[in-house]
């Protein structure tokens, strides 16, 4: 989803547009807001199902939540927390650049 980005809904048959401005401040942190980590993924999941949801009328996810979701999670909270703090790194990196001294040693 990206930044802005308007989608139509549709809730018991009615047409409704939902724009979605995402504005998190850099000291939000995820992991401070929720008191365990399952809680925060299984949020995310169920976040990600309303916008999945809200793009495909005619293919809605219900019920409980699966595996794949909850995965999909993951990878979603891993990207937030990845960009948040290696954002000079992942810009280097799109660049072609190497990235920091820290993270050589990895590669």
């Amino acid at each position: 989803m990206n930044m802005g980005e308007s989608i139509n809904c549709f809730f018991g048959g009615k047409s409704a547009l939902l724009t979605l401005n995402l504005i998190v401040p850099e000291e939000f942190l995820l992991l401070e807001k929720f008191s365990t980590f399952t809680k925060l993924k299984r949020v995310t999941a169920f976040i990600l199902r309303f916008i999945h949801n809200c793009k495909n009328k005619n293919n809605h996810k219900t019920g409980a939540l699966q595996v794949n979701e909850l995965d999909e999670a993951l990878s979603c909270l891993i990207k937030v927390h990845q960009n948040r703090w290696f954002k000079t790194d992942l810009k280097n990196l799109k660049k072609g650049k190497l990235p920091s001294d820290l993270l050589l040693p990895l590669s």
